[in-house]
């Protein structure tokens, strides 16, 4: 039997939104891709620095989350 280990961490690509946003929104969706089917880990902080948002999304098949 012979495999082979990946070593690269996956191109993570986030497309919305912009970068620097600063909104009063009460929610944002927040969009991008990635190698299909691996989890993405996803922190959100508030204006203070405060966690806001923790949690792992998979992404599809095609390597898109959200």
């Amino acid at each position: 039997m012979t495999f082979t280990v990946d070593t690269l961490a996956p191109t993570l690509t986030i497309a919305t939104p912009a970068d620097g946003l600063v909104t009063s929104m009460a929610e944002v969706l927040v969009t991008g891709a990635t190698e299909p089917e691996i989890f993405v880990g996803a922190i959100i902080y508030d204006a203070q620095d405060n966690e806001y948002f923790n949690s792992n999304i998979e992404s599809d098949t095609q390597g898109n989350w959200s």
